[in-house]
């Protein structure tokens, strides 16, 4: 999987995910997933093709700790913003998990940078 942190839009950081391992994960393009806080982290985790759009977004109205977002028509996924800021992501070293309809993002505990 390939890794690649970018700051844009006046300073806004993504981190962008890309590879085989997003699809095998079905994490594939315009596919639907939730975003959630994670100890040092975050979870995204696939939703359904026959998921109620307009129930989602009235569910995390107003939730700070969780979202929703896409992978993009060309297969990437980007995160972006409060997501990596407030799970501690931005500027770390990355463990990340992907399971089938779930990936798993982590900040490196008890490494050392020089």
């Amino acid at each position: 999987m390939s890794i690649r942190y970018a700051f844009h839009h006046g300073g806004l950081p993504e981190l962008t995910l890309t590879g085989d391992e997003l699809a095998q994960a079905d994490f594939t393009a315009n596919t639907l997933f939730r975003i959630g806080l994670y100890r040092n982290g975050l979870v995204l985790t696939g939703l359904d093709e026959d998921t109620d759009i307009a129930a989602l977004i009235a569910e995390l109205d107003g939730n700070e700790a969780e979202g929703a977002d896409w992978v993009s028509d060309n297969g990437e996924l980007t995160l972006a913003g409060d997501w990596l800021t407030q799970s501690g992501l931005l500027g770390q070293p990355l463990r990340i998990e992907v399971l089938p309809g779930r990936i798993i993002i982590r900040a490196e505990v008890g490494t050392m940078l020089a």
